[in-house]
Order: structure tokens, then C-alpha cells, then sequence
């Protein structure tokens, strides 16, 4: 849980730098995948190697894709902030209206391409990550 919290922080600092994203996301959720392997232990049912890899590719896709989630959340509230200031600061109510709606517009937007993207480029890349850890694990863990 602590990496998944590490990686919403490096992605919302990240995400102030265009396409800085798309190369720490997926390097997080193998990194991480990689870290968690083998502090596993013993796996409690027996599986293939790839079906072992592939339910903690899940589970580290969901963690990774909440981390992209709470970072999307926070980028945007800090631009509707801004938007705010800057409506109350030029006094122009027109401008207030349309950037907030035009904010929550790319909010609902944004969440949707962070839940079902994070998800699946989550997944994936924390499938690698736990298979080329699973490479290195004894292999007397799965069958």
C-alpha cells in the first residue's frame, strides 16, 4: 500500500510534465510487482506460474490504477482552485461558469480513461513485473 501511495505521489508531481506519466506508470505497477513477489512466501493454492502472475498482476493493476485515480482527482481540484482564484480575482462570473463545467466535463473524462486504462496497462505491466519475479523465486512455490 505504500507503493501504490509512492506512485499516486510521483504521478500527480509527474503529471505537470507532459508525457512524464506514460513512462512512470507502467514502470511503477512492474516495479512494484516486482517488489511484492517475494515477500509473498508460500502461495496458498497451487497454480501455473502464469496464472500465479496474472492474480497478482490484477491486484497490483487495481492498486496501481487507484494511485492514477487519486492523482487525476487531485490535479483537477487544484485546477478547479485556479479557476476559482482566477474568476474571483478578473470578477467575471461567465468565465467562472464555463471553466467549471468545462472542468468537470474533463474530470468525468479523465477518471474514465484513468479507471479503465490504469486498469489495463496496470495489469499487464504488473503481470511482467511478477512473472520476471517469479523467475527468480524457487520454483517449488507454484506448480
Amino acid at each position: 500500500m505504500a507503493w501504490a501511495a509512492g506512485l499516486a505521489g510521483i504521478l500527480f508531481v509527474t503529471g505537470f510534465v507532459p508525457c512524464c506519466g506514460f513512462l512512470l506508470f507502467p514502470a511503477g505497477a512492474v516495479g512494484i510487482a516486482a517488489l511484492v513477489v517475494p515477500k509473498l512466501g508460500l502461495y496458498p493454492t497451487p497454480e501455473t506460474k502464469n496464472s500465479l502472475a496474472l492474480n497478482i498482476g490484477f491486484g497490483v493493476g487495481v492498486t496501481t490504477m487507484g494511485s492514477l485515480v487519486v492523482a487525476t482527482l487531485l490535479s483537477q481540484l487544484i485546477g478547479f482552485l485556479f479557476i476559482g482564484i482566477s474568476s474571483a480575482l478578473s470578477q467575471d462570473l461567465g468565465g467562472l461558469t464555463f471553466g467549471l463545467s468545462f472542468g468537470l466535463i474533463a474530470l468525468v473524462a479523465y477518471l474514465v480513461v484513468a479507471i479503465i486504462g490504469g486498469l489495463a496497462v496496470g495489469t499487464l505491466c504488473g503481470f511482467l513485473g511478477s512473472l520476471i519475479a517469479l523467475d527468480r523465486a524457487r520454483p517449488a512455490q507454484y506448480y
